[in-house]
């Protein structure tokens, strides 16, 4: 995806539905997904991953150091491209790091996210610890959001600009917590977690397909499985890869 900074909003002036969003790093059970920026400097995201990989020389000890070698590598070159652009218009980029540190028998997930929104001493957290099971995504979220939580995430937003006191905007969220969509995650067979993670994409696509607008997501989809004892499997990839 494509974005440029203009009249202090930034649009999206082109979507592909062919580009890479999912990565292993070299051999390792290592994985990357990204959102939001597609390239920097007139290289995709894809190929700049691919250079981080090359780059790395032997396998992180840990997933918070992938996701720090990671951040180290990106955001030289993010600041570089868009040092012009103010702080608040520049473009969204993420990526999830995730996979299992060196003899854990429980996988983790980092978060590396330099959307405007998000603070710099807030660019890079842990999302899941491990003994934690549960599903995390980003970009495009409002779609399953809505479906998960039964409330859109824009709408406390909306409601603080149209006047509506925090403390109300605090009860309503707290009386429609029962409209959650319950999933028990813990134990999940991984085929159910692979069927859950197609099904979120669904959704997602599915909404953004009937929205006005340039879609922001869509088909072909790419899933991959990394557990314990199995490397980086793909599930679905793309034919072709950078």
């Amino acid at each position: 995806m494509g974005q440029i900074a203009q009249g202090g909003q930034t649009a999206v002036f082109k979507s592909y539905p062919h580009t890479q969003k999912l990565f292993q790093l070299e051999n390792y059970s290592i994985g990357v997904t990204t959102w939001g920026q597609g390239a920097i400097g007139g290289r995709s995201i894809a190929g700049l991953i691919a250079d981080f990989s090359a780059s790395l020389g032997s396998r992180p000890g840990t997933i918070e150091e992938a996701a720090n070698r990671l951040n180290q590598f990106f955001l030289p070159l993010y600041n570089a491209e868009f040092s012009a652009v103010p702080a608040a218009q520049r473009p969204a980029l993420g990526f999830f790091v995730g996979g299992y540190p060196t003899g854990a028998a429980f996988s983790e997930l980092w978060e590396v996210n330099y959307s405007p929104q998000v603070p710099p001493e807030s660019r890079m957290r842990q999302v899941m610890p491990q003994n934690f099971f549960g599903v995390g995504w980003n970009g495009v979220s409002h779609p399953f959001f809505r479906l998960q939580r039964g409330i859109d995430p824009r709408l406390e937003a909306q409601l603080l600009r149209s006047g509506v006191t925090q403390q109300t905007i605090d009860s309503a969220k707290q009386a429609v917590q029962g409209l959650e969509m319950s999933v028990f995650y813990d134990s999940m067979p991984v085929q159910a977690a692979v069927d859950f993670c197609k099904y979120v994409l669904d959704v997602t696509i599915g909404y953004n397909r009937f929205e006005i607008g340039t879609p922001l997501t869509g088909e072909p989809v790419q899933l991959a499985v990394i557990t314990q004892r199995s490397p980086f499997r793909w599930v679905a990839e793309l034919p072709f890869h950078t």
